[in-house]
């Protein structure tokens, strides 16, 4: 027992001298990202399959959109990975798409029959249905502003873009796109809208084209050539944070194209990289289908599952170009069967998730020892003053499995809030068997001025580290009292 003792007090000695901050995806290997949980969803994929995710701005919330015959929205809450609510939707138009307001206070569902219902992401409920008469809806964008919402329509052999008021809910205009070498039925589809928002690009599903749509004049200014066959499909459009790539997959093409989006480059709007994915580890080409980068730019995550092909990989591919590896596959992550969506947190957070065919959801981070705690050990229920100039002690406890006292103090995290720093820079920590089951515990106290807790009754998450960089999560409830 004594080397715990020892072994903490050099520990926080030399932990002492800096002060780790968590990880983002910035500062982590990716092929030491693994699958650290699969949320369940609350109804069996053959009532429907998980398509599209879509993240609250803040990422505190996750929507998955469910397919036909039983077609829903479900909501989880990413702090706990659970599902906390679902939105019930009635059995018409098959949901096609998913679009989060930058504001984050509406959600725009896309349905094949003409209507895009409108979500009230404070109370989880739809408030408004937009209708688009005789349209063929596919994928859709919002612009920066949240005021205008641009859906894609295949109703016609050219292909349009509908340029609608969310206030009104009224269709501004329409845009056409017209085919491209004398295909009949475009299927322009996947698009994305550029950071400054005035230009969105929109790739067609079954030909080898993406049209640029000028935001200001509501008109097409540029098409560009895709390399592949026209058997192949381009499904996704995805613009880097800086505005100056767009990345589109190519399912059963293996192949990722590579667009120039920066107005002042040499090759503005042309195809300047394909990225060849290879074949996955059963001798198929991979089926490529929803991809997302990272905020910084630096990585981007995309699925390998195109229903009904299987298929249960999620890449990770570099995408910063400052680095000897851009463009090259970084990781090959399993996950559950046929995933589609793909969303990655906003920073500081360092997750992904992604909607699997298998009526599960993967969560994508640094590998996680779940740990329990006790906040104020021995009183319940846990009240706290946020008012007050106090701290809060927090137990860690040690198993069989698991030494709390190998946690590095300085990178405790509890709700926001760091382990107070007493004299010389030392956390306030302290090793003692808590729980009087032989092994020592961890206990740290936490500033409470520096809490980010609301409401009454809440969980407060706890995340840290090892000494020897082993991420931990645990959890356990407070009541918030006032002064």
């Amino acid at each position: 027992m004594i080397r715990y003792h020892h072994g903490l007090g050099l520990a926080l000695f030399l932990a002492s001298l800096f002060l780790v901050q968590p990880a983002t995806f910035s500062d982590v290997n990716p092929a030491d990202l693994v699958v650290i949980d699969t949320i369940s969803l609350t109804n069996p994929p053959d009532e429907g399959r998980p398509l599209y995710v879509s993240l609250t701005p803040d990422g505190s919330k996750l929507y998955v959109v469910i397919s036909n015959p039983t077609p829903r929205l479900e909501v989880i809450n990413t702090a706990t990975n659970t599902v906390v609510g679902g939105i019930p939707l009635d059995s018409g138009g098959y949901p096609l798409d998913l679009v989060m307001a930058p504001d984050g206070a509406r959600a725009y569902l896309v349905r094949s029959d003409s209507r895009i219902h409108v979500i009230d992401t404070a109370t989880d409920s739809i408030v408004d249905t937009i209708f688009v008469p005789n349209s063929s809806p596919r994928d859709a964008i919002i612009s920066l502003d949240s005021t205008t919402l641009y859906m894609g329509d295949v109703k016609t052999p050219l292909g349009m873009v509908h340029v609608i008021d969310t206030a009104s809910g009224g269709v501004l205009t329409t845009i056409p796109l017209g085919a491209m070498g004398g295909a009949r039925w475009p299927f322009f589809c996947g698009m994305d809208i550029t950071p400054d928002g005035t230009r969105i690009y929109t790739a067609s599903r079954a030909y080898a084209a993406v049209k640029v749509i000028d935001t200001l004049t509501n008109s097409v200014f540029a098409t560009i050539p895709v390399s592949l066959t026209p058997s192949h499909i381009l499904t996704e459009v995805e613009i880097t944070p800086d505005g100056t790539r767009a990345y589109i997959t190519i399912t059963n093409d293996s192949r990722i194209s590579v667009i120039d989006t920066d107005p002042g480059s040499l090759t503005y709007n042309q195809e300047i990289d394909v990225i060849d994915t290879g074949w996955d580890e059963y001798g198929n080409p991979r089926a490529l289908t929803v991809l997302d980068i990272t905020e910084d730019g630096n990585l981007g995550f995309v699925a390998n599952g195109w229903w009904p092909v299987s298929g249960n990989e999620l890449l990770v591919i570099d995408t910063d170009p400052a680095s000897p590896d851009f463009h090259t596959i970084l990781a090959v992550i399993e996950v559950g069967e046929v995933p589609y969506g793909v969303v990655v947190q906003p920073l500081p957070v360092a997750e992904a998730y992604v909607a699997n065919g298998d009526g599960t959801v993967s969560v994508i981070g640094l590998s996680i020892i779940p740990v329990d705690i006790d906040i104020k050990p021995g009183s319940y229920p846990n009240s706290i003053n946020l008012g007050s100039n106090g701290n809060v002690p927090v137990a860690i406890f040690s198993t069989d499995d698991f030494d709390a006292t190998t946690v590095d103090p300085l990178t405790v995290i509890l709700a926001g809030a760091s382990v107070r720093i007493k004299g010389k820079g030392t956390p306030q920590a302290s090793a003692s068997d808590v729980d009087e089951d032989g092994l020592l515990d961890l206990i740290v106290h936490i500033d409470t001025s520096a809490l980010q807790l609301s409401g009454t009754g809440t969980d407060a998450i706890l995340e840290g580290e090892t000494f020897d960089g082993q991420k931990i999560r645990g959890v356990d409830t407070v009541r918030i009292v006032q002064e």
